[in-house]
């Protein structure tokens, strides 16, 4: 038998008009948000969401979801370019909603939707040095409940490049585990940058003359100078660094010093990414690509 609605009732409530349907056949109540749609283009709810509640005709089912994630997740149901429209036109981060849709995607087995998701957030939190090098990487996020193992080195190595450890330590003061693991990443990566200089530019292994000597020198002050600012932003990018300064920028340096910096370089990055998922206490690289290559058959 049906019975009446209590609080929150619906009419109390901001309809999401892109996501209320007037030929719907479910209403679906979250937070202060309701949703009318379609039962059949829906999920199969868990039987502790079943109700008796009825509004203009329809059940209502009442959800402990976040708000904007159930928002997110509706929108990407209904309309099959929302999460690429997402990535390619937003101007804010899509990041949130493509982790929204991705959680409760997997919660309620929509496995297709859910693989749509986690190809668009591996854009940003790529798991190859060449897809993380040449792509979008996530910027400034301390999310970390990615559900896509594979893509958690690069977002530790983001937060470790763009967050001090004590800006850290509030935030995840809950999960001692993980936090200790990010502050050693971020220190890690502060000593990175120091190996990288010196051991690059003050190497003067077969060398054509002194004057290279020199300026290699005199580039790796600079260069010191530069990265070490503490008012620099994204100054933990060991891999980054690398690229934002050439052996243009010394003119004395011979051709030999020139060539060798490229290759010292690659094999430097290379070097960082290999061992990225073990300072941060992750699974290697070879697990982390099974477990991608499982998630997204």
């Amino acid at each position: 038998m049906a019975t009446f609605l209590t609080t929150p009732h619906p009419n109390d409530c901001e309809r999401v008009e892109n996501l209320w349907f007037n030929d719907g056949s479910i209403i679906l109540l979250t937070g202060t948000r309701v949703f009318r749609i379609y039962r059949e283009d829906m999920f199969s709810l868990p039987q502790p969401y079943q109700s008796d509640d009825i509004f203009e005709g329809c059940p209502v089912i009442r959800l402990p979801e976040d708000s904007d994630e159930l928002e997110w997740y509706l929108l990407a149901i209904f309309d099959s370019t929302y999460l690429d429209r997402l990535v390619h036109d937003s101007t804010a981060s899509p990041i949130p909603a493509l982790l929204g849709v991705a959680r409760l995607s997997h919660k309620y087995d929509s496995s297709i939707l859910k693989k749509t998701a986690l190809r668009q957030i591996q854009l940003y939190y790529p798991s190859s040095l060449k897809s993380f090098m040449g792509g979008k990487p996530g910027g400034k996020s301390l999310s970390l409940s990615l559900p896509a193992h594979w893509c958690m080195p690069s977002a530790c190595y983001l937060i470790g490049r763009d967050y001090l450890p004590e800006n850290i330590v509030p935030l995840l003061a809950d999960d001692p585990p993980l936090l200790a693991h990010l502050v050693r990443g971020c220190r890690y990566q502060d000593a990175y940058v120091y190996r990288v200089i010196h051991s690059i530019f003050e190497n003067e292994a077969d060398c054509e003359g002194r004057d290279c000597v020199l300026a290699r020198i005199a580039g790796s002050q600079a260069f010191t100078h530069l990265w070490l600012d503490p008012m620099r932003a994204g100054k933990r990018d060991p891999i980054g660094m690398m690229r934002s300064f050439t052996m243009s920028d010394v003119p004395s340096a011979c051709h030999t010093c020139c060539s060798r910096y490229i290759e010292d370089r690659n094999s430097v990055e290379a070097d960082i990414w290999e061992e990225l998922p073990s300072i941060y206490a992750l699974p290697n690289w070879e697990i982390l690509e099974t477990r991608k290559k499982n998630a997204l058959a």
